[in-house]
């Protein structure tokens, strides 16, 4: 999988359960993107990959992970173009097809070794829009999605009309400027893990700049549209108090997919980070993702 030849590097000592490793790729457009490989110790039964949210690394979606590889699930991810460890400049993107252009040669990658084993992907957040235009560009490759607090549509209460011209005025004249950010409270009730998020020097906290934003707009108007013919089983968990981004979304795409196979959980007590939240609430959680999975596989 290293394009140059490296061999991966083992970060977590042999377990019972699975061994984690780190590795790169390098993107069409010659970036190195920072991989990681949660492999089950035993068969895979099989495989995830894991799409991480704006401003975030795919080294959070571990906990998952080890989960999942209690289940023989050989979960792998990568960080964004302009995330964690990759390559380019932070929070920057000229066309958000790119990062799905990236996510489908990384499981092509992957399957070449592991033929024949269902794939699923795992969204959070923005990694959850990509996860339904990955999914639609290629439906016949996806067994099932895992869609955490997607975002699919814009809020209607931050892409007001005079902010959505103001952010497309402003990619044109400076794209790279921020332009704001989410409250660290907003995004978890548990403290603990707000802790985590801030002292994460891998997290960017600067704020989405203009380009980024107008780009996520547009990511927007184009799951809109395909959203009627969505057709791959899904799994979407949304609360709705979430404040980072729109539950409208979630029920849409559950309202307007064709598909016949989908499964919703909308909350009413957690924040945006479903991963991250009160330890009770991240144990069920999980458990209705593993769960949904099993079904699928067993």
């Amino acid at each position: 999988m290293n394009s140059a030849g490296d061999a991966p590097t083992l970060v977590k000592p042999n377990s019972p359960v699975c061994v984690e490793e780190v590795d790169h790729i390098t993107n069409r457009e010659g970036k190195k993107l920072f991989c990681r490989y949660w492999k089950p110790q035993d068969e895979i039964r099989a495989l995830v990959f894991h799409i991480h949210g704006y401003a975030e690394h795919c080294g959070r979606s571990k906990e998952l992970a080890g989960r999942m590889a209690e289940l023989g699930i050989y979960s792998f991810a990568h960080d964004h173009v302009g995330h964690g460890k990759s390559e380019g400049l932070t929070g920057h993107i000229e066309d958000y097809r790119s990062f799905i252009n990236d996510i489908w040669q990384h499981i092509d990658i992957v399957r070449e070794k592991n033929k024949d084993i269902p794939l699923f992907l795992y969204g959070h957040s923005m990694g959850g829009g990509f996860a339904v235009a990955a999914a639609q560009e290629r439906p016949q490759d996806v067994n099932g999605m895992l869609l955490s607090a997607p975002l699919i549509t814009a809020s209607p209460d931050t892409a007001t009309p005079l902010k959505v011209f103001m952010a497309k005025a402003l990619s044109y004249i400076a794209p790279k400027l921020r332009v704001g950010k989410l409250e660290l409270s907003q995004l978890s009730r548990n403290e603990e893990q707000l802790k985590l998020y801030q002292d994460d020097p891998l997290v960017d906290r600067d704020g989405m700049r203009a380009g980024f934003a107008v780009q996520m707009l547009r990511m927007c108007d184009d799951l809109t549209r395909i959203l009627p013919d969505v057709d791959v089983p899904f799994f979407v968990a949304h609360s709705e108090r979430d404040p980072a981004t729109n539950i409208g979304g979630s029920k849409l795409l559950a309202e307007l997919s064709n598909c016949k196979d989908k499964t919703t959980h909308f909350y009413t007590d957690p924040l945006h980070m479903l991963e991250h939240e009160t330890p009770d609430f991240v144990d069920s959680y999980f458990s209705e993702v593993l769960q949904w999975l099993q079904k699928r596989i067993s």
